[in-house]
């Protein structure tokens, strides 16, 4: 009978070490992955901030300017961000597939940001030759029509852009950031609050 005991208590033993050191790794495993999260989150939010304050600063400037005419201010707007606008981190891309699996609604606002951003980005580069050729010789280099699509294109871009860093910036502080992170993406996914609402309705009703 003691030898009996003594062998099952040496086993359930031996069962429980094993069971307290794989929950060890599973939490120290969970809290590196939690630190990676945090990081990548921190440097989306930093573009995303950036962008977001750019936009509401152009239309500040638009409004105390008093340029009123849609087509006068995607001009003037085009030319101001050829030079304003925030420069994308190396790191931005690769900081996006790092959070991406954590939420559906936030992955696709950081999709459909990077996606529209760098189509800005084609456009801008040829708003800048345009200036910079008109600078040079005193004349356009492209028929007028064909910058004026160009600039509409860009602000129409833009204003959406803007629009996804604001819900990408909410979604990644409320779900990531957060100390309640994991709470909050399982309570969000049946009560979500209003600013979640209005940006999963933007994805629905783009």
């Amino acid at each position: 009978m003691i030898a009996f005991l003594d062998k099952w208590q040496t086993l359930i033993g031996a069962i429980l070490g094993g069971i307290i050191a794989l929950g060890a790794a599973l939490i120290v495993a969970y809290r590196a992955e939690r630190r990676s999260d945090i990081a990548a989150a921190m440097q989306i939010i930093g573009t995303l901030v950036s962008v977001r304050t750019a936009g509401h600063l152009l239309d500040e400037l638009a409004e105390e300017k008093g340029i009123a005419n849609p087509d006068d201010r995607a001009a003037w707007q085009a030319e101001k961000l050829v030079s304003l606008r925030p420069k994308l981190s190396p790191l931005f891309e690769a900081s996006i597939a790092r959070v991406m699996p954590l939420d559906v609604t936030t992955a696709a606002h950081l999709h459909f940001f990077l996606s529209q951003y760098l189509d800005l980005e084609e456009k801008l580069q040829r708003i800048s030759s345009d200036i910079k050729e008109l600078e040079r010789t005193g004349k356009p280099a492209r028929d007028r029509n064909y910058m004026m699509a160009d600039a509409k294109h860009a602000a129409r871009v833009f204003g959406a852009v803007v629009g996804h860093a604001d819900c990408a910036e909410h979604l990644l502080t409320k779900f990531v950031l957060s100390k309640m992170a994991l709470w909050n993406r399982l309570w969000c996914g049946w009560f979500p609050d209003e600013q979640t609402t209005k940006c999963r309705k933007v994805l629905r009703d783009p």
